[in-house]
């Protein structure tokens, strides 16, 4: 009977716990792995700039820069491209997509900062985003948005995915984080509602509190084309 018992014993030890080595190297590959910061968002987050206005953008490699289409699509000599943590770039190539409102910027010098993963998991619905943008007179604006989605199926169909937050001019083409620091998509456009203010032709153009960014769940083979690169 005792040496029923001590075999049974070693059978649950067995199959229920792993080796103690095993576990402290899950503990320790765990505390070795923090979630980023938010001036890493900041960091790897950039402001693109000429004579004709500005956009945002974000690395997903040391010389590569992902934004809007429509942001890329007014690059010239005059360009600036500025990162979040001071550093300033020109741009040397560009590479916009097809029906999707994403571009490729290649740059000029060797981004050293913090670089998030390019994921093109579709993100739920009610999922918190931090979103880091350039509107007009504030650099590096960081808010946190939450995904509604279901707004309007067509627009849906573009690649976009819809939001509760702000959308503002000159935040075009900034990056959506996860916690975990992954960019899921950038942010393109604000949703606009007309009211009559009683005068012919006259109308109050306000914002929703609703804004669309391109997921790359839509566009994963351009939005990871050439990443970490």
């Amino acid at each position: 009977m005792e040496i029923f018992a001590a075999l049974w014993i070693g059978v649950l030890t067995f199959f229920g716990q792993a080796p103690v080595e095993a576990q402290v190297a899950t503990v320790v590959e765990h505390v070795s792995a923090p979630r980023p910061t938010l001036e890493q968002f900041i960091q790897s987050s950039v402001k693109i700039k000429n004579k004709l206005g500005h956009g945002s953008g974000v690395f997903i490699g040391p010389t590569r820069v992902l934004t809007n289409g429509h942001v890329a699509k007014y690059l010239d000599e005059t360009t600036v491209i500025s990162s979040g943590n001071g550093d300033k770039f020109k741009p040397t190539g560009v590479v916009r997509a097809g029906n999707i409102d994403l571009a490729m910027i290649t740059v000029d010098q060797v981004y050293t900062g913090w670089l998030p993963k390019v994921s093109c998991d579709s993100v739920p619905r009610l999922t918190n985003l931090t979103n880091v943008g350039n509107p007009i007179d504030v650099e590096f604006m960081a808010q946190v948005v939450q995904v509604t989605k279901g707004f309007d199926p067509k627009i849906e169909q573009m690649g976009m995915t819809f939001f509760r937050g702000v959308a503002l001019e000159g935040a075009s083409g900034s990056p959506m984080f996860t916690d975990d620091g992954k960019v899921v998509g950038l942010l393109t456009m604000s949703l606009m509602i007309t009211k009559p203010l009683g005068m012919s032709g006259l109308f109050d153009l306000s914002t929703t509190g609703l804004g669309g960014y391109v997921g790359f769940d839509h566009s994963c083979e351009f939005a990871t084309w050439k990443a970490g690169s």
